[in-house]
């Protein structure tokens, strides 16, 4: 979801390889990704190339280096809390989710501001579909809702942003990135449809008529769950990334003149 954006950055820089030295370990970025460098005067672009190919090298992982699946995306946990005022007052925990389609990001555009550490990119999803077990318990609009089993969630064609700030991290005399912002924001949905099995203990007439007014309501149902979307997909990447970040200098992922 929001994650589309986020996923193109860890493609351009989840890869490395390692060789021994003493006692020390080595990170690179793998020869077959195309790098930038810094004072390129059309880095923008550069690194827009860059993400692009670095998709095609990393949709399905590398097992060998302990790379991590573009597509599909497995996430442990998505908590939603209840709503104050807003259309949606209900707990809804999604565990075991899988994330399919990110593999089809379409980037559309790079901005980079690395004196500052910054990066911004922009990219459209034609589809996502998440798969997961939830428990939930609340209401939407005036309907209750309670159930607990599998859910699938499905967006379509939709555009995010993603800004990302670190600051410098200095280790063995070589500078490393440490992020600590990562915003992922979902700027426009096409649609987004549910479906939960197992709502009001099995009660099918119950459960069908929920599913249809969700989906029927979807724009509201979704803005209730998209302050948890891009939180959860934000810190995650986060993370992940700072494995990465914390591992590769600086020098090595933007290269000096």
């Amino acid at each position: 979801m929001g994650a589309a954006a986020v996923a193109t950055l860890l493609l351009l820089i989840a890869g490395v390889w390692h060789d021994a030295v003493g006692e020390k370990t080595r990170y690179k970025l793998p020869e077959t990704f195309k790098r930038c460098r810094r004072n390129d005067p059309d880095l923008n672009t550069c690194l827009y190339e860059a993400i692009r190919d670095a998709i095609t090298q990393m949709k399905e992982g590398i097992p060998e280096l302990g790379l991590m699946p573009l597509d599909p995306l497995v996430i442990s946990n998505i908590k939603v809390e209840e709503g104050v005022g807003r259309p949606v007052t209900m707990s809804l925990n999604l565990k075991n989710a899988t994330l399919h389609g990110l593999g089809n990001i379409d980037l559309s555009a790079v901005r980079a501001d690395l004196d500052n550490r910054k990066l911004e990119f922009e990219a459209s999803v034609p589809e996502t579909h998440i798969d997961a077990d939830y428990t939930m318990n609340g209401r939407f609009l005036v309907l209750p809702m309670n159930g607990e089993g599998k859910c699938s969630l499905n967006l379509t064609q939709y555009n995010t942003t993603v800004k990302l700030h670190a600051e410098p991290l200095t280790k063995d005399d070589e500078v490393y990135w440490d992020v600590t912002e990562f915003d992922v924001h979902v700027e426009s949905l096409q649609l987004f449809q549910v479906r939960f099995e197992n709502l009001f203990n099995g009660n099918k007439t119950l459960g069908d008529n929920t599913n249809r007014v969700l989906n029927e309501n979807w724009k509201e149902f979704f803005e209730e769950l998209r302050p948890t979307l891009h939180d959860t997909f934000g810190g995650l990447f986060k993370k992940l990334c700072n494995v990465i970040f914390h591992k590769v200098p600086e020098r090595d992922i933007f290269l000096e003149d």
